[in-house]
């Protein structure tokens, strides 16, 4: 007996959804680095993960053989390229530590003439660096302010290293989380409303620019104000809207290695 047309098309429709997410590209090797090796705070065990650089490595070649750029079907959303980015930055920043480790700053890896930033490694068959990375692609293809609160460039004043891989599915919620946290953080906002005056992170001062309101670079100190105000808790909320004369400085930024070791 002939099997119905209809049938065979159903069952070739039901293979193909199954085989799909095979062909994305996948994360779970760095996962496992990031859960076996961050510590709550978002600190690295480096001295464990030079011991045990299997997923780790394995990870980076994936890296160096698939991205967006020369695989684009395995990455067919803009939230699924996002977090490819993201990981890839900072499994890169991880593997170089590890590659040089004990170290007590990643800016140890530079040299007098090279900041380690732009140190270059093969992703997706090409050449990048650090900052290829994060200013030639994230920052301008994505326009996302709060790609600031996840990428980790292995300091103590970085956002935290999450402890998950990044994934299309819960992007927005991890970058919605991430900010909430690191902006009610007082290591990276304090507000002193008895002098009128908010420190701020580093990153609202270099990158000014990404959090202002409006069209890009026409905002300023007041509309990255504006940004913060939404991610705080309602009792800072309440003290950041009592006034619009902040006086606004920015911490001073702490290049020590995130290193959980340190802390023993």
């Amino acid at each position: 007996m002939r099997t119905p047309v209809w049938l065979l098309v159903l069952v070739c429709a039901l293979a193909a959804s199954r085989a799909e997410p095979q062909d994305l590209f996948r994360h779970e090797a760095w996962d496992r680095v990031l859960q076996q090796h961050v510590t709550p705070a978002g600190l690295v065990d480096y001295r464990a993960l030079k011991q045990q650089p299997g997923d780790l490595e394995r990870y980076v070649a994936t890296l160096e053989a698939h991205s967006p750029d020369n695989a684009p079907a395995m990455f067919p959303t803009d939230a699924h390229r996002l977090a490819y980015w993201i990981n890839a930055y900072n499994a890169l920043i991880v593997k170089r530590v590890v590659d040089h480790y004990p170290i007590a700053s990643i800016r140890d890896l530079g040299s007098l003439f090279s900041s380690v930033f732009g140190k270059t490694q093969i992703v997706g068959g090409k050449s990048l660096s650090y900052d290829d990375i994060e200013h030639g692609i994230i920052r301008p293809r994505f326009r996302e302010p709060r790609i600031h609160f996840v990428l980790n460039c292995a300091s103590r004043s970085c956002a935290p290293l999450r402890r998950h891989a990044l994934t299309a599915e819960t992007l927005d919620q991890t970058l919605q989380q991430a900010a909430v946290e690191f902006l009610n953080d007082p290591r990276h906002v304090r507000i002193h409303p008895d002098t009128g005056r908010i420190e701020l992170s580093k990153y609202f001062d270099w990158f000014e620019s990404d959090f202002a309101a409006g069209p890009r670079g026409s905002g300023g100190r007041a509309s990255v104000l504006d940004f913060i105000r939404p991610y705080l808790a309602p009792d800072r909320q309440q003290i950041l809207a009592a006034r619009r004369d902040w006086r606004v400085d920015f911490l001073a930024y702490d290049w020590g290695l995130n290193d959980a070791g340190r802390d023993r």
